[in-house]
């Protein structure tokens, strides 16, 4: 295994000293506190925040090498004999439950294929270069500084419930299983891996799970109480479930060597990595093409880069930051619906994604979000008309609270007092248009008014006549004095059934166009239907009635009743009934009610009508003609 600097700590201070929002956070000073590791005291208090893990680095060089370097107290050398008797030193146990528990190391490096699936529940397989370990339903718990250590190519094949029991350790960062290059698979749909920390204490800093230069995880459940992993080049999860918990203030879920590797990279293309870690979750590179991920740290991600190309689900809550970019950039690319960045205490600032030095470089680069179902959404409203229904307020707030031109993380945004750096919002746009027109409610149906006719009633009215509309609850009048002039409020009749209205103070003479429509109530609110088409008529005065049309010598005597509003009257005569009108007189007088018309000849039949009239600013308003009146003479 390649010699390799660790970083112990430093991380979440220069994390914490970035400038946010025009401030410098402070963190609590030190204690004296000294931490002991291999004879290396470190005075914290010397490292508050501020400084750069590498100042630590630099200055304590703690190394991982191979061979004693690595574990200075090696129970044995590489021989079967050493092996044999350290298994005797070491002979397993029963557990609480009835389980064979493996209390020796297991060291493969120089292994022979060896078979104790019944007894110990594991299996060795030798090949050149590397071998096969299957584990089935095997208990680890080992008082040495490692439980399986081996060279080359190994694959661990898991099936039912695999346990390594850590236990304390009086040396730094140890790990449970280390070797060159681990690839592990489930034999079976239980296969699982459980590393777990049931010392009671601590173990922060101290013990992992897997130090190697590369790890494959096909499949299998894996679980970790402690650090799971840190790995020299490239660690590749296609499947499997990983589950990382770790609570301890140093702890980190997933460690890359990129430090001393620049190559050295998390790479997730299928099932599901769970970090629930108090300090970051993957420290190192990661890449993420697929698989679903729950990240729950102070800071999600510490890494020289970071590409996301997955429409799967992807989460971090940081309570520092999202993603710390030290170098590398930031490539955001395709992402689906879950793909959320968010500090939910949102007490430092509020950044999804902090730089090194409060400065991007490269600039990180962000996938404009899609919008297409979002113009969609906004389309189907926009056809929609708002008076066909009870209220239009949620879709028409749904439409005015979409905001373009987002990335995928878009701007900082701090969305019910969270600072969320995702897709989420945009595509939350679409559905909370969708969901305003879903939830609309038709206003109820009422009938189009047929307004049959206006009609004058008098020199200072008009009538107004229409069809009963269906489930008309009562009406609504309106009119208009020109064309083009807004209309005018008439009145309001609450009664359904009631088809005619006299409209009165009108000017006698002048035109109006009347508009009708009728309304429904539910629940005490009004609906309305469609005007009716316009109709147009004009007050005049009412039409005479000729009382008396008597003949007397060479002369014929008329009478008739007074029309309200008349400024006088004016009559006319024929001799035949299809004979042509001629002029008589005009009387001035409204009050008149009678006149003899003189010199007329025997013998011949006379016909007489006359009609009212009113002056209007110097102008005759004349109403209908009487009805005429037959005088034979």
């Amino acid at each position: 295994m390649k010699k390799r600097k660790r970083i112990l700590a430093g991380i979440f201070g220069a994390v914490l000293s970035i400038q946010m929002s025009g401030a410098v956070l402070a963190a609590p000073e030190a204690s004296e506190e000294e931490w002991r590791y291999d004879e290396v005291e470190i005075d914290m208090h010397q490292y508050d925040v501020g400084h750069d893990a590498g100042d630590l680095v630099d200055q304590y060089d703690f190394t991982i090498g191979d061979g004693s370097e690595f574990f200075p107290d090696l129970p044995f050398e590489d021989s079967e004999q050493d092996f044999e008797e350290n298994e005797e030193k070491n002979p397993p146990i029963i557990g609480e439950n009835g389980e064979v528990i493996r209390t020796a190391a297991l060291d493969l490096r120089e292994k022979e294929s060896t078979d104790r699936l019944d007894s110990e529940g594991w299996k060795w397989e030798d090949v050149e270069n590397g071998g096969t370990l299957i584990l089935n339903n095997c208990h680890f718990r080992t008082e040495e500084n490692f439980n399986i250590v081996a060279e080359g190519d190994v694959t661990i094949v898991l099936y039912g419930t695999n346990t390594i029991d850590v236990p304390i350790s009086s040396y730094f960062f140890r790990p449970m299983i280390t070797g060159d290059n681990f690839t592990i698979v489930a034999g079976d749909e239980t296969g699982s891996l459980e590393f777990r920390n049931n010392t009671g204490k601590s173990l922060a800093l101290e013990r992992l799970g897997i130090a190697a230069d590369n790890l494959t995880i096909e499949s299998g459940n894996i679980f970790s109480d402690i650090q799971f992993c840190d790995i020299n080049y490239f660690f590749r999860q296609e499947g499997g479930n990983l589950s990382i918990s770790v609570d301890e203030e140093q702890e980190i879920g997933i460690v890359l060597n990129y430090s001393n590797h620049t190559d050295s990279k998390y790479v997730l293309s299928g099932g599901s990595l769970e970090i629930d870690a108090y300090g970051a979750g993957i420290y190192g590179a990661a890449e993420v093409t697929g698989g679903e991920v729950d990240i729950q740290a102070g800071v999600g991600i510490i890494g020289a880069e970071f590409v996301i190309d997955s429409a799967d689900r992807f989460v971090i809550d940081g309570r520092i930051t999202g993603i710390y970019n030290t170098a590398g950039g930031v490539d955001i690319r395709n992402v689906g619906e879950e793909f959320c960045l968010r500090i939910p205490d949102c007490k430092y600032g509020c950044y999804p994604i902090l730089p090194m030095g409060n400065v991007f470089e490269p600039e990180p680069k962000i996938q404009e979000a899609d919008y297409t179902r979002v113009n969609e959404a906004v389309a189907a409203a926009e056809s929609l008309n708002p008076k066909d229904y009870k209220s239009f307020a949620a879709v028409e707030k749904a439409v005015k609270a979409v905001k373009y031109g987002q990335g995928v993380v878009g701007d900082r945004q701090v969305i019910d007092g969270y600072a969320v750096l995702q897709k989420r919002p945009v595509d939350d746009y679409a559905d909370a248009i969708y969901a305003a027109i879903d939830a609309l409610e038709p206003v109820p149906e009422v009938g189009k008014v047929n307004l049959k006719k206006v009609q004058t009633w008098g020199y200072n009215a008009v009538k107004l006549t229409w069809d009963r509309a269906e489930n008309a609850d009562g009406y609504r009048l309106y009119y208009a004095e020109k064309a083009g002039e807004p209309w005018k409020y008439v009145t309001q009749i609450a009664n359904g059934e009631t088809v005619s209205y006299i409209h009165t103070g009108r000017t006698t003479g002048k035109n109006y166009t009347y508009y009708v429509r009728a309304y429904t109530v539910e629940d005490g609110v009004k609906y309305f239907g469609s005007y009716s088409d316009g109709k147009s008529g004009k007050a005049v005065p009412k039409q005479v009635k000729i009382t008396k049309a008597k003949a007397q010598k060479g002369k014929a005597a008329l009478a008739w009743n007074k029309v309200n509003g008349a400024s006088g009257y004016r009559i006319y005569y024929k001799n035949s009934e299809n004979g042509k009108w001629h002029y008589v007189t005009q009387i001035g007088k409204g009050s008149t009610t009678s006149y003899t018309h003189k010199g007329i000849q025997d013998g011949k039949d006379y016909y007489y009508t006359m009609r009212a009239y009113r002056v209007v600013n110097g102008k005759k308003v004349f109403g209908a003609y009487a009805e005429w009146k037959q005088v034979d003479i």
